[in-house]
């Protein structure tokens, strides 16, 4: 409820579209979608799909017809919601998976044998699925250690992974920044996710990143700040054209590519846009 009230503040709204392009793509690397949604192979994505397709043919051959409409349908959406866009936003990552969009589908696999006509076939397959969840969580647990690095392969921006004491010894320096500056604000100027999140969640840090800033209502608090208020932190040498007309100046304690302000009365809103 809260977050449709300031969906404007929280996150730009999805529109949701339907292309071939996108559709023709998620066929050519389908195993992408439905990868660790078997818990006994966590590469075995395509096999997920495989297995509707078996189930439906095995519901054709024994005339089930209920189960093979369900089926059909699970099917035919599956294939049209492969073309949506929002289906099509993941990484090849455990934190940003293709997959989430299909957490569904063995759930489904399971209700629809449940509703077989043939009281001992269900009964043997109902066991049989039950065995399968068994066997591969003890497997999964198994081999959780030797899993570790796939877990974090290919590990996307969106969530990124960082030792906690050595995210905290940085948040420090940065706090020492902007005490030092008598700065009101941190702003990134490149990606740094774990220092525009992390550093405002361990130390309360005031921290801001127009480019892509999900805490809106921040930008509402910040965007009329003077820029001689705040050190701008820039991975990338500071290419951005729009700040050529601002006089800045290294700060040459740290190793953190941070920049002061030195002249200017301009403010924030003037130069970034969220």
């Amino acid at each position: 409820y809260k977050h449709r009230l300031m969906e404007e503040w929280v996150h730009q709204a999805w529109t949701i579209e339907w292309s071939l392009n996108s559709w023709m793509m998620a066929l050519n690397q389908l195993d992408l979608y439905f990868k660790a949604l078997l818990p006994f192979c966590y590469e075995c994505g395509v096999a997920l799909p495989v297995l509707l397709l078996a189930s439906l043919g095995c519901c054709i051959l024994f005339k089930q017809k209920k189960a093979a409409l369900m089926l059909t349908s699970v099917i035919l959406l599956l294939l049209f919601s492969l073309g949506l866009n929002k289906v099509n936003d993941g990484t090849d990552s455990i934190f940003f998976a293709y997959s989430r969009m299909f957490l569904a589908l063995p759930f489904s696999l399971v209700f629809i044998v449940s509703q077989l006509d043939v009281q001992t076939g269900r009964k043997y397959m109902i066991w049989a699925f039950c065995l399968l969840i068994i066997v591969g969580f003890g497997l999964r647990q198994l081999l959780f250690s030797s899993s570790k690095s796939n877990l974090v392969k290919n590990n996307s921006a969106v969530v990124q992974l960082f030792n906690p004491s050595n995210l905290k010894e940085e948040c420090g320096e940065l706090k020492e920044i902007l005490d030092r500056e008598k700065a009101k604000l941190l702003l990134f100027n490149s990606q740094a996710n774990q220092f525009v999140y992390g550093c405002a969640g361990y130390m309360r840090l005031p921290t801001l990143y127009p480019s892509y800033e999900r805490r809106h209502w921040l930008w509402k608090e910040y965007e009329h700040i003077p820029m001689s208020e705040l050190i701008i932190l820039d991975w990338k040498g500071l290419q951005d054209k729009t700040l050529s007309d601002l006089t800045l100046e290294r700060v040459e304690y740290t190793d953190f590519p941070a920049y002061r302000v030195l002249k200017g009365e301009a403010v924030l809103s003037e130069y970034f846009q969220p």
